[in-house]
This record gives structure tokens, C-alpha cells and sequence, in this order.
């Protein structure tokens, strides 16, 4: 196979054919993320910029709107593209709210947060506004048993680890659990329920073994506590921390939202 053939058997025709992740694309994506998030930090950093429970909501609208541009592009609202599905999809929202926050940051300072998280509401607000014509909500129930059953997974997470007194457990620690679990939930009832396909390669593996997806709970668990131990009690900066947690959580909250309105619009 010569550099093209690998080129697109792995990269190109997946973004174009939406076949989902392999191995190869998906460990290339993650140490592109690695790589994107360490630079994004080091400017932060340099600006002292407070990373914080308010850097964190600022990121939830455009959760939501990169989320749900995506889920109306499966839907055939908006063609398929580079920018549409992912890597590129990412690199477009990551570019809007890293534009977005600055602009707020230098012109508002300690306020900047309320301006940027009201970009982002609006931004999300004109993408829901343009789909809205071909956007038919069937099954709005199950984006609540979805978010409900994340919710309350974790809220039993928070429980038995307050009950523990595990002291690394805590914080902005919490967005990261959280976050993952709606992303389980949405997968659990997505595959289990609905007959969807899971796309990355090792989740799909294990629910195959398993016979479920309900596997994904033990999954990310088995993932996220020994990191959270990890980066809590080796990482003493507590912006590096809190940085890290906020990346964690946003990337289940990304996949969680995408497959929680999925299920939505059938």
C-alpha cells in the first residue's frame, strides 16, 4: 500500500463514507488533540488567564453547537464535509470559541465569561434556527431517560466516593465523570435500544463481548478514576489540573450531546 492508498483507506474515506473510527485515524487524532491542547494551555498560561469553573461554562454552549452540527449533518440538514465530521469539525468549533473567548477576555476582562457563554447561545441558537425547518423531535423522551440516567449514574459516583472520603475526588474532577456518563448513557441506549452502530473501535469490541453497551459505564470508569487519581495528586499547578479536567469532561460532553440528540431526532 503506497502513502495515498493509506491516506485515504484511513483517513480520507472514512471522513467522506462517515465509516466511523479505526485504530490508525484514531490514534493519530488523539495525539493531534494532545498536541492542540498543550498549545491552547501554553497560551492560556501566558495571557494568566484564570482556568476555572467559569472557563468551563463558557465551553458548554458550544458544546451544544458543535454537537448539534453535527448530528444535522448525519441527518442530511447540512452536507458532509471535512469541516462537518470529524477531525475537522473539531478544529472548526475549537477555532470559534478559542476566537470567541479572546475577543470576550480582552474586552471584558473578569467578566469576560457571561459575554462568551452568550456567543455561544447565540451561535447555537441560529444553528438550531436554520435547521429548523427539517428537524422532526420523535423521541424527545429518551434524550431525558439518556440524560437522566447519566445524572443519576454519577450522582451515585459522587455519593460513594464522598462516602469513601477519597479526597482526590472533587472539584472540577466531578464535570469530567459527569460528562462521560451522559456520553455511556447515550451510547447504552443508543446501541442497546435502537439498534446504532458504536463507531470507534474498542468500545465496539467490548460491547460485542459483553453483549452491551451498558459495558461503557465500566469502561470509562476503569479509564477516568485512575486518571483523575492521577493528574490530582502528581499535577500540583492547579491550572494544569483544572485544564485537564475541563478537556476531559468536554470531550464526553461532545459525545454525549451528539448521540443524546441523535436519539432525539431519530
Amino acid at each position: 500500500m503506497n502513502f495515498m492508498d493509506f491516506l485515504n483507506t484511513y483517513f480520507i474515506s472514512p471522513i467522506y463514507h462517515d465509516e466511523g473510527y479505526n485504530y490508525i485515524n484514531t490514534i493519530t487524532y488523539g495525539l493531534i488533540a494532545l498536541g492542540a491542547l498543550y498549545i491552547i494551555y501554553r497560551v492560556l498560561q501566558r495571557m494568566k488567564f484564570p482556568v476555572d469553573k467559569k472557563f468551563m461554562l463558557t465551553i458548554l454552549p458550544f458544546v451544544l453547537l458543535g454537537s448539534s452540527l453535527r448530528v444535522f449533518v448525519d441527518n442530511g440538514i447540512y452536507k458532509i464535509g471535512f469541516w462537518t465530521v470529524a477531525p475537522g469539525i473539531y478544529i472548526f468549533i475549537a477555532a470559534i470559541f478559542l476566537v470567541s473567548l479572546l475577543a470576550c477576555w480582552f474586552s471584558f476582562k473578569e467578566n469576560y465569561w457571561k459575554y462568551c457563554i452568550s456567543v455561544g447561545i447565540v451561535l447555537a441558537v441560529i444553528n438550531f434556527w436554520l435547521a429548523r425547518s427539517s428537524l422532526h423531535v420523535t423521541r424527545a423522551h429518551l434524550g431525558l431517560v439518556i440524560f437522566a440516567l447519566g445524572i443519576g449514574v454519577s450522582l451515585l459516583i459522587f455519593v460513594l466516593m464522598k462516602w469513601l472520603r477519597l479526597s482526590w475526588f472533587s472539584g472540577l474532577a466531578k464535570w469530567a465523570v459527569a460528562g462521560h456518563m451522559i456520553d455511556a448513557s447515550a451510547t447504552f441506549i443508543a446501541v442497546d435500544f435502537l439498534g446504532a452502530v458504536e463507531k470507534h473501535p474498542l468500545p465496539r469490541l467490548m460491547s460485542e463481548i459483553t453483549g452491551t453497551s451498558a459495558i461503557m459505564f465500566l469502561l470509562k470508569l476503569a479509564v477516568l478514576l485512575p486518571a483523575i487519581y492521577l493528574i490530582d495528586t502528581d499535577i500540583k499547578n492547579e491550572q494544569a489540573k483544572n485544564y485537564l479536567f475541563i478537556a476531559i469532561a468536554t470531550l464526553g460532553l461532545a459525545e454525549g450531546v451528539r448521540d443524546l440528540l441523535a436519539v432525539m431526532l431519530g
